[in-house]
């Protein structure tokens, strides 16, 4: 590929967001998000966690994650954790 990993740097959040949003939607590989927007997969699972981190950041207190084993009471029949809006 002609696009170079250390292009994509910090000067480009645009294009991180856009990938792993196409990740978290589509289910693709990193090879298939590679192709669609020329980045080079490795370098695309290098920013993914850093985007995920970002994300749970800002929305850390907008939603919990709450684990039906640490709750009194379980209305999850297959034992799969509830997300509770705040």
């Amino acid at each position: 590929m002609v696009f170079l990993s250390w292009y994509i740097g910090e000067s480009q959040p645009t294009l991180k967001l856009a990938v792993t949003l196409r990740y978290l939607a589509s289910g693709n590989s990193y090879r298939s998000l590679a192709y669609s927007f020329t980045v080079p997969h490795n370098t695309i699972s290098l920013f993914t966690v850093d985007v995920f981190e970002a994300i749970i950041a800002q929305y850390d207190e907008e939603v919990v994650c709450v684990s039906p084993a640490h709750t009194q009471e379980s209305s999850d029949p297959d034992g799969t954790f509830t997300i509770l809006a705040r």
